[in-house]
């Protein structure tokens, strides 16, 4: 016995997938990695970097010097076109798991964020590397801050 309700259901739905499937896959960002750019971040002061294609970028970390065990409060600003940001920090002599961050807001207001960073057992002085990974329409651009301690 045949239901001729869920037959039209059922096309219904084929002819929705048909139509709405192409659309919804030319909204989603490329993978594409368009730059990957390092550079040095002083803790006394909010970290810059210029991103050919892209702008400028300020990533700043509250309170500063990376105290164990606070929270640490973290606020980037972007240029326009930016549609998120992700943040992770990295031991940069010694794994210390994966910490990533996603950041919330967008260009106009800035991306925040509040998180904390593991505690070293064995190097109390462990140097930190800040990897952020903005996506755009057009693609990836990841910048990595060598986070260089208070003297």
């Amino acid at each position: 016995m045949r239901h001729p309700g869920i037959q039209v259901i059922c096309l219904g739905l084929l002819l929705l997938g048909i139509v709405v499937l192409p659309t919804w896959l030319q909204r989603q960002p490329p993978d594409q990695l368009l730059a990957t750019v390092n550079g040095p971040c002083p803790l006394n002061a909010p970290c810059n970097i210029h991103l050919a294609g892209l702008g400028d970028v300020t990533l700043q970390i509250e309170p500063r010097g990376l105290p164990h065990g606070k929270p640490l409060e973290i606020s980037l600003k972007t240029p326009e076109g930016v549609n998120s940001a992700q943040l992770q920090f990295v031991g940069e002599s010694m794994y210390m798991g994966l910490q990533p961050v996603f950041l919330e807001g967008n260009p106009a207001q800035g991306f925040h964020a509040t998180t904390r960073i593991s505690y070293c057992t064995v190097d109390q002085k462990m140097r930190w590397l800040a990897e952020l990974r903005l996506s755009t329409d057009a693609g990836i651009y990841q910048i990595t801050f060598a986070l260089e301690p208070l003297t």
